[in-house]
């Protein structure tokens, strides 16, 4: 194969990647604001209608979704939307409690003012989308500056297979509880002290699972 050839290749390669990317995250995104309900059956042909594309990428979408556990192949049907029950979330905060004290710990003593600065930008939501989409850019900006990039991946998973919970049970909150949002989290950053930063996060986690307790008895 000619020179031209194999870069003519590889651009279509990056091209289906790059649908691909952006048919799984349009679908990811319409289960997290639950406009896909747990139970749902997604069909390639409607989604591959819904965003314009062809079955493939819908395919491929669908499949590294159902890696994710957030889809489950239906023989013969499609796929169906997952439930996400009070087990998983309790599997889920069990982990996050632990790495993400850790990251804490270690993001306390590394993290730059450049950084705080950028999560001072997600302390305060001014309604319950923008406070999904900051909770979760939060926590994941405290998980990175831990310097630990396998932690932070670990943290990343747990706060996806959260969003979920969180589309539907944010607009719950109090108008004074998403504004507050993570400006405690963020002082105890600021003194550079590992145990103040872990003791805040901790306390911050266990309040949202008790506040998740007393919806699900």
């Amino acid at each position: 194969m000619s020179t031209e050839g194999k870069a003519e290749s590889g651009s279509q390669g990056l091209a289906k990647t790059s649908l691909k990317r952006e048919v799984y995250d349009d679908v990811r995104r319409d289960i997290v604001r639950g406009n896909f309900l747990p139970g749902d059956l997604l069909k390639e042909r409607e989604l591959a209608e819904k965003y314009g594309v062809s079955k493939t990428p819908v395919r491929e979408a669908l499949s590294l979704l159902a890696q994710e556990e957030m889809v489950k192949a239906v023989p013969r049907a499609g796929y169906m939307v997952t439930q996400l029950t009070m087990r998983d979330v309790q599997e889920v905060y069990r982990l996050r409690l632990t790495l993400e004290a850790m990251a804490a710990r270690l993001a306390a003593e590394r993290i730059t003012d450049a950084e705080l600065d950028e999560l001072a930008k997600l302390t305060s939501a001014s309604d319950a989308e923008e406070a999904v989409f900051f909770n979760h850019q939060f926590h994941l900006g405290v998980a990175r500056a831990s310097g630990n990039s396998r932690l932070a991946k670990m943290v990343e998973q747990l706060l996806d297979d959260m969003d979920r919970w969180a589309g539907v049970e944010f607009p719950r909150f109090s108008e004074t509880e998403l504004r507050r949002g993570h400006k405690t989290e963020l002082d105890a950053l600021r003194t550079r002290n590992p145990e103040v930063a872990e003791k805040a996060f901790l306390s911050h986690l266990r309040e949202v699972y008790q506040h998740l307790l007393g919806l699900y008895p």
